[in-house]
Order: structure tokens, then sequence, then C-alpha cells
């Protein structure tokens, strides 16, 4: 009885973040903190090149900043929501002189789980990845 249960555990792809972040620095930093946290993690400088990936290989969570070149925050959510709608989302962004929090509540009212200004909150950010990929609950 425990073979069919093994075997499909074993078959199992662990949960794997994908982060969309054209700050080099920025995206390094996730995909440590990521890591050391025990998660899988794929990170991409461009939006375009990470929907590829996307298209080829499970992704349990996506973490994208809003303002990148080529197609923006905005347009991954849009276009996740078409392609891979049971996957969550968190929108991330920083640094400008505009007011970020706008844009990062626009974010989550079209459907982002999360939505993180940066510098980020570390232990925020891991809490809603956790809620997110584990128990699948919307974070707080």
């Amino acid at each position: 009885m425990a073979g069919p249960i093994l075997a499909a555990m074993e078959d199992a792809t662990p949960p794997r973040i994908l982060i969309i972040e054209d700050h080099p620095e920025h995206r390094d930093y996730l995909a440590a903190l990521l890591r050391r946290a025990g998660h899988l993690v794929v990170a991409f400088g461009s939006a375009p090149a990470a929907l590829r990936y996307m298209a080829d290989h499970p992704v349990s969570l996506v973490i994208t900043d809003i303002f990148m070149p080529e197609m923006d925050g905005f347009e991954v959510l849009k276009t996740l929501q078409q392609t891979h709608p049971q996957v969550p989302h968190i929108a991330v962004s920083g640094g400008a002189s505009y007011d970020r929090s706008d844009f990062l509540a626009c974010m989550q009212n079209l459907g982002a789980r999360a939505a993180f200004a940066k510098p980020l909150d570390a232990a925020a950010l891991l809490g809603a990845v956790s809620l997110l990929i584990g128990a699948g609950e919307e974070p707080a």
C-alpha cells in the first residue's frame, strides 16, 4: 500500500518561485532570501523570458517588479491571469518619485495576492510566500 503513495510523493515537483526583476541587485537579493528560506527559485531580468520559461515549467508563485522595460508588472499580471490563473502573484516596487503605494494597491485590486514596497520587509515577504505556496491561503 505504501508503494503508490511513495511514488506519488517522489513525482511531486517542489514549489518553484519565479522572480521577474530587471535590477540585478534586487533580483539577486530576492533569490538569495528565498533560497535561504529553502525555496526553489528561478529568476529572470526580463518578463518575456520569464513567461517563455513558464510555458514549459511548472511554477507555484510569481514575484514581479512593477516598473520594468519591455513589459511591466501590470502586463505580467494580465498575462498570468489568462495563461496561468491558478498561479498566485506578488508585486514589488520601489524607489521613485511617485507614490508607489498607489501602484501596489492597484496591483492588488487587479489580482496580485500581495504587494510589497522596496526596501522589502523580508519577514513579511517570506510569510506571504509561505502562505501562498504552502497552505494556499491569502496573506493577511
